[in-house]
């Protein structure tokens, strides 16, 4: 199996309802040498067999620059087949503005409040202090993870010939019009991937393609940045607390304006894997015999 590694990032820049994009672009790498697969003694010594080679394919096509609520960029994210026949996987980690994996955040917001919580002592005087800080990591973590998972819904795949057009903004019902109806799906959610998470860390993401790629074929991992045009005004909710008028800090639902949500910005980074599809009849028994 080879193994390629690609950082590929972009940041979110908000000026009120707008966001700046700007990719890293980096060169399409030929990546998985000699892919040998020594299953048996036949198999290594068929020197003359055909092993599968690759290359990142990293395409934009139209405006990176600013794009605010209701903007779409063709953007495509995948790996091309140069020779042989291969199976794909694609590991993805969501990022915050500042690089740091978002999942990383969320274990040190749990830390922070676990510190808290095992300093608060209700007879000392700072309790009170204590209780608002361990409420207050409680929004943050909260907040980070719906941030999240708007952010992840603004990648999407292709599932046909010209699912997306550029002469008109989407809002997030014709997106779900059109991932209902198979034009596209939304967040590495589709019938031809299989998805494999861990919900302690839920940024991250294994995907593998489930389709047998041939040399010219490009396997994509998404092809479009669509921020719907009602995110300019739609707000997303998440649990809370906030302090009332006497003080204390009381459950409730916090709204925020989902442009105003990605704040500062995301970034992804992407890896992809390739094994020899030759001795294999599906993705999950090659990658599985290459012991990942």
């Amino acid at each position: 199996m080879g193994s390629v590694e690609k950082k590929k990032a972009f940041t979110t820049g908000k000026l009120r309802t707008c966001l700046t994009f700007g990719f890293v672009v980096l060169s399409a790498a030929a990546f998985g040498a000699r892919h040998y697969l020594e299953k048996n003694n036949a198999a290594a010594a068929s020197a003359d067999k055909v092993h599968v080679k690759a290359e990142y394919v990293d395409a934009a096509d139209g405006a990176t620059g600013s794009l605010s609520a209701g903007s779409t960029v063709t953007c495509e994210r995948g790996v091309k087949i140069t020779q042989g026949e291969g199976y794909v996987r694609f590991n993805i980690e969501l990022l915050d503005s500042d690089g740091t994996p978002i999942d990383q955040k969320l274990q040190d917001k749990l830390s922070e409040r676990a510190e808290l919580e095992a300093m608060a002592d209700p007879e000392m005087a700072s309790y009170r202090a204590f209780q608002e800080g361990i409420y207050w990591t409680y929004n943050d973590y909260n907040q980070l993870t719906a941030k999240g998972e708007l952010a992840l819904d603004a990648f999407c795949r292709s599932m046909s010939e010209d699912a997306i057009s550029h002469n008109r903004p989407y809002s997030t019902d014709d997106l779900a019009q059109l991932k209902e109806s198979g034009g596209v799906s939304t967040g590495f959610d589709s019938d031809d991937l299989v998805i494999l998470s861990d919900e302690t860390e839920p940024f991250k993401r294994t995907v593998i393609c489930t389709q047998k790629y041939s040399e010219g074929d490009v396997c994509s991992l998404y092809d479009y940045i669509v921020l719907p045009v009602d995110w300019q005004y739609a707000n997303t909710e998440f649990d809370g607390y906030t302090m009332n008028a006497e003080g204390d800090m009381e459950e409730c639902y916090i709204s925020v304006n989902n442009m105003e949500l990605l704040g500062e910005g995301f970034s992804l980074r992407v890896t992809a894997d390739v094994v020899d599809a030759a001795d294999f009849n599906s993705a999950a028994a090659a990658f599985k015999a290459v012991g990942k």
